[in-house]
């Protein structure tokens, strides 16, 4: 399989109240990012010149800030595969990391039930564990990936 992965990340503006969330895909290898951008409403304008100082927004610019994460994860599920056609499941979290991660899109047909046991144990025990080996060895044998 080839896969997408959603990282997430914050920060906590200067300005009283004001919150950003980031999102950005990339493929394994972080070959290709992609920075999540959205059009902003009228009331989205309106609230993020609230939030923010120094104003400036404006219906229909363009932004990577986006409310919460909820937002993120239903954009990334949404364009994922127009920006990288190759990718056919999405994983939350780094390409970076090699850990079972939480699945957010999958293809017709992947056994969603392993992995979220897969991940459910993976959770569970400790990172540098004898049993933390043997779980990362079905999840990337589930995703098709060559463990070294």
């Amino acid at each position: 399989m080839n896969i997408c992965h959603l990282e997430i990340s914050t920060f906590a503006g200067m300005s009283i109240g004001a919150t950003h969330f980031y999102g950005k895909l990339s493929d394994s290898g972080y070959r290709h990012v992609i920075r999540l951008r959205r059009k902003l409403g009228a009331k989205d304008a309106k609230e993020m010149n609230i939030k923010h100082s120094w104003g400036g927004y404006r219906q229909g610019s363009m932004t990577e800030c986006f409310n919460d994460k909820e937002s993120i994860i239903q954009m990334a599920k949404r364009t994922y595969k127009k920006h990288m056609p190759v990718c056919d499941i999405l994983l939350l979290g780094s390409s970076g990391r090699i850990e079972p991660k939480v699945i957010l899109d999958y293809p017709s047909g992947f056994d969603i039930g392993m992995a979220d046991r897969l991940y459910g144990e993976y959770q569970r025990h400790s990172v540098y564990s004898a049993e933390s080996d043997i779980i990362m060895k079905k999840w990337y044998a589930m995703l098709g990936v060559v463990w070294k």
